[in-house]
């Protein structure tokens, strides 16, 4: 089935039994995020990894934090669409946070969709 799918060369995986089918474009987003942003977008990926972390044990966030990271999402949005808002996730993922809560609370946002934890 491999071999129907890949030809001779080994799919990309990040581990033994692993596939990766994200796109080049959204991998290298995911690589420029462990490195960092510009400016303005590093500034916003550190203010919501910090707005992440001050979730409780039952993940919940104040409602101001919570309308903090919407507003975000929102600007990401309009100032580069889903490219952008996919690089500043990445970016907070490499900070050391979970893209899931990110995308609890971006859900609608630019087609964005949370499928909970599957």
């Amino acid at each position: 089935m491999l071999d129907k799918l890949f030809g001779r060369r080994r799919p990309p995986s990040s581990g033994p039994h692993t596939c990766d089918l994200r796109s080049a474009k959204e991998q290298q987003m995911e690589i420029q995020g462990r490195r960092g942003l510009h400016r303005e977008n590093e500034k916003l990926a550190r203010r919501l990894y910090y707005l992440l972390q001050q979730e409780d044990e039952h993940r919940s966030l104040r409602e101001d934090a919570r309308a903090e990271i919407v507003q975000i999402g929102q600007q990401l949005c309009a100032n580069g669409g889903d490219d952008l808002m996919k690089k500043v996730a990445y970016r907070v993922a490499g900070l050391g946070e979970r893209l899931r809560s990110l995308e609890l609370y971006w859900n609608s946002i630019y087609g964005w969709m949370y499928y909970g934890d599957i």
